[in-house]
């Protein structure tokens, strides 16, 4: 099974309450032996394109 979250703002650029919840539901789900990722938008084009964050991929 694979989930794409989506999110049209997310950490770092907002540290919000649906934010927080995202990253920590994509961890849990991880944990299970899930393929999770999370798409979303950059606020900031300096801002890298891939990362990794609390060991869960944000594209």
């Amino acid at each position: 099974m694979k989930i794409l979250m989506l999110t049209c703002q997310y950490m770092p650029d907002v540290f919000g309450g649906a934010e927080k919840q995202c990253g920590r539901v994509s961890k849990g789900i991880q944990a299970e032996g899930v393929y999770v990722r999370i798409l979303t938008s950059r606020q900031k084009y300096k801002a890298k394109a891939n990362e990794v964050m609390n060991d869960v991929p944000v594209l």
